[in-house]
């Protein structure tokens, strides 16, 4: 993994600058080429942008991967998109418009996602001081990420960082 989670805010970071300019060109070049991989390559650029902290060009191309999926469409891949999207918008502190995505995310849920949509939640609600609401959100993230060790470090990370807010054991 190129991220890493900052224990305080809990929002990842990249490890090292040249790793994500690394990222950064490969994904740039790949775009450059309309082809059967332009929307997974803008979705990957909006998600390593909003890593790095470049909302507006995060949101410029999972946008632009949004259009190009209503031609070519692929449920997971939107699916994807869409949970980049929220998560854009909880970086933004525009919660309502991820809360709207979050829900309609969690409405139609469905496989391995699913965990990722929790805990991208259980973060915004942190960011918005729910704390009770954002330990259950990362509860039910950390049931479905027990087998694996990565994954559930970042979750048991995130409950860690809440119960202590919340003067819990």
């Amino acid at each position: 993994m190129y991220y890493t989670i900052d224990p305080n805010t809990l929002r990842e970071k990249f490890l090292d600058e040249n790793t994500f300019k690394e990222n950064l060109n490969l994904y740039l070049k790949k775009v450059n080429i309309e082809d059967n991989e332009y929307a997974t390559n803008c979705s990957k650029l909006g998600d390593l942008y909003r890593i790095n902290g470049e909302l507006e060009l995060a949101k410029l191309y999972l946008k632009k991967a949004q259009n190009e999926l209503k031609n070519h469409p692929n449920d997971a891949l939107s699916f994807l998109n869409e949970l980049r999207l929220a998560i854009v918008y909880h970086w933004e502190e525009n919660f309502e418009e991820s809360e709207k995505l979050f829900d309609s995310l969690e409405a139609m849920v469905d496989g391995s996602l699913e965990s990722f949509i929790y805990q991208h939640r259980a973060k915004m609600e942190y960011e918005r001081n729910n704390f009770w609401l954002a330990l259950n959100y990362f509860e039910k993230a950390r049931r479905l990420r027990l087998e694996d060790k990565e994954l559930l470090a970042s979750t048991e990370l995130g409950i860690h960082r809440v119960k202590m807010l919340l003067k819990l054991k």
